[in-house]
C-alpha cells in the first residue's frame, strides 16, 4: 500500500517540475512508473481490494496520458516533399574511444547531416574516416572541458555558419543555414549542461530558455539536434521549447528511449530532433549501440 502511494505520488511530483529540482527529476520516468503501476494493480485486484485497485489504476493512467500520444500518427502533409534528407545525432561519449562502431554506424545509415556530441580532439581525429562522406564539418572543442564539444557534419554547404554560445557562455552552440533545392533552413546543434544540481538545472534552463527565445528569430525552418539533458515529459521542456513551434521528431513513433546504455530499465529519452512545423518526419528510430551511454537517433525528414 505505501508503495502504490508512493508511486502516485512520484508520478504527480513531475508536474511541479518547474518548482523544485526534485520534482523535476520525477517527471522524466513516466514508462517506468507506467509499468510499476501494473503490479500494485495485479496484486490489489487478486485480493479484491477495490480502493487501492482505484488508486493504482489512477497512477497507471497518469503515466499513460503522457506515454501514450507519443505512439499516435503525427501531423500529415498533402504530398512528400523533393527536399528529403536524412539527419542523425551521436552523443559518442568524450572518454569512448569506439571509433570504429560510430564510423560503421555514419557509413551505414549514410546521414546527410550528422551532429556529434562529446566531440573531442580524440573523436575529432577518430572520425578522419568519414570526411569522404562529409565535404563540410564545423568541430568546436576544448582542451580543458572535452565533454562540451560539439560537431556538425554535413554533405550541403554549411552558410552563414557559427558557433555561438546561446545562454551559456562557456557550452558551445553550432548554427548553420543550408540549402537543399533552392529550400533554406537551419540546423542547430547544442548541448545543454546535464542537471546533475540544482545550480546545473538553471544553468540548463537558461540555456534553454536562450534557445527558445534565439529560434523564433530565424525566418527559415528549422531543425534543432543534440543531447538537450532532458526529457519532453518534464514542465521546463513543455513550457520553454513550446514557445519555439517545434515538435518533437518522436511524435508518432513512440518514446525511444537513448540514455542510459548501461541500464535499459532506466533508459530516458534526452537526445532529441526537434523540427518546425514545414519539415515533415517520415522516420525516427534509434541507432545501433557505439559504446556510448547514449544510444544515437535517425530521422528521415522532408522540407515542404
Amino acid at each position: 500500500m505505501a508503495g502504490v502511494t508512493l508511486l502516485l505520488l512520484m508520478s504527480l511530483a513531475g508536474y511541479l517540475g518547474r518548482f523544485h529540482l526534485l520534482f523535476e527529476l520525477t517527471s522524466h520516468f513516466r514508462v517506468q512508473y507506467a509499468i510499476a503501476a501494473l503490479i500494485p494493480l495485479i496484486y490489489f485486484t487478486l485480493r479484491r481490494q477495490p480502493r487501492w485497485i482505484a488508486i493504482s489504476l489512477i497512477c497507471l493512467a497518469i503515466n499513460l496520458m503522457e506515454i501514450v500520444p507519443w505512439y499516435f500518427p503525427q501531423q500529415s502533409f498533402d504530398s512528400v516533399s523533393s527536399n528529403t534528407l536524412r539527419v542523425a545525432v551521436s552523443n559518442v561519449n568524450a572518454k569512448n574511444r569506439n571509433f570504429d562502431a560510430v564510423i560503421s554506424w555514419v557509413r551505414e545509415e549514410n546521414p546527410d547531416i550528422l551532429a556529434i556530441v562529446e566531440a573531442n580532439q580524440a573523436w575529432q581525429e577518430g572520425l578522419q574516416p568519414i570526411r569522404d562522406r562529409f565535404p563540410y564539418l564545423m568541430f568546436e572543442t576544448s582542451q580543458d572541458r572535452p565533454g562540451i564539444g560539439i560537431a556538425l557534419y554535413s554533405k550541403l554547404p554549411l552558410n552563414n555558419a557559427s558557433v555561438q554560445f546561446i545562454g551559456n557562455e562557456k557550452r558551445p552552440t553550432i548554427v548553420a543555414k543550408l540549402t537543399q533545392n533552392n529550400r533554406e533552413f537551419w540546423a542547430i546543434a547544442t548541448h545543454p549542461t546535464p542537471p546533475i544540481s540544482k545550480w546545473l538545472v538553471s544553468v540548463r534552463n537558461r540555456q534553454l530558455e536562450a534557445i527558445a527565445k534565439f529560434i523564433p528569430t530565424l525566418s527559415e525552418p528549422v531543425i534543432l539536434l543534440g543531447d538537450l539533458n532532458i526529457t519532453m515529459w518534464s514542465p521546463i521542456y513543455k513550457n520553454t521549447l513550446g514557445k519555439t513551434r517545434l515538435r518533437n521528431s518522436r511524435r508518432g513513433f513512440g518514446i525511444l528511449p537513448t540514455w542510459p546504455t548501461r541500464n535499459p530499465y532506466l533508459q530516458i529519452p534526452i537526445d532529441h530532433c526537434l523540427v518546425s512545423p514545414e519539415i515533415q518526419v517520415l522516420q525516427m528510430r534509434r541507432g545501433l549501440n557505439v559504446g556510448s551511454d547514449h544510444l544515437p537517433i535517425v530521422m528521415d525528414l522532408a522540407i515542404h
